[in-house]
């Protein structure tokens, strides 16, 4: 099963995430991610974050109208980091099905978790800000449309929506196993789902 090129993929998405990313926004973004991970999102204040980047609360405010924007900026941020870790994954050659699942597997499972014990500081955020599922099915999303992009789904099958909801649901709950069951295999979630990407 041959790869695609992936980049016209990773270019999708939100059409302003190049702007979003840059300059002292960018750095804004980036300090309240670090905030949020070491202390919690409730925990943060507005001041937490402008001293970590050594800037006055109405340049926060020039850039974020409220702290509600910024944590939503920093939940999509965790979006872009799992689609640019699919684009790598996908960078590949794959011979089989389950060899591309399996590699998206465990392309999830490291955004998702550092080892067995340790969820990224990503996970606590998005639990509670309440937005792991909503988020992970996002991310379910940019895996479905990095396996069509890379030519490992089935052309016909790929136009169904209900198929595409399917996978959604099932790379869901994949996800929510390597949270709950880490000692479950890239290789032994990748066969329980196998059968609604044949």
């Amino acid at each position: 099963m041959g790869m695609h090129n992936t980049s016209e993929w990773r270019q999708g998405g939100r059409e302003n995430q190049e702007s979003r990313f840059e300059g002292r926004r960018c750095i804004i973004a980036r300090a309240a991610r670090t905030c949020f991970e070491r202390k919690g999102v409730a925990k943060t204040s507005i001041a937490d974050i402008t001293r970590e980047v050594n800037i006055t609360r109405e340049l926060f405010y020039y850039y974020f109208s409220s702290k509600a924007v910024v944590v939503d900026v920093v939940i999509d941020s965790y979006v872009d980091d799992a689609r640019e870790m699919l684009a790598s994954c996908m960078s590949g050659e794959f011979s089989t099905l389950h060899d591309v699942l399996t590699a998206t597997i465990g392309c999830l499972r490291a955004w998702i978790r550092h080892d067995a014990e340790n969820p990224v500081p990503m996970a606590e955020v998005l639990r509670e800000t309440a937005t792991w599922q909503p988020v992970a099915y996002r991310v379910a999303g940019e895996a479905v449309a990095a396996l069509e992009h890379a030519g490992a789904l089935s052309p016909i099958r790929r136009l169904v929506e209900a198929d595409v909801c399917g996978r959604k649901i099932a790379l869901v709950g994949a996800m929510d196993a390597m949270i709950s069951r880490a000692d479950l295999s890239d290789t032994e979630i990748a066969r329980g789902i196998a059968p609604l990407f044949d």
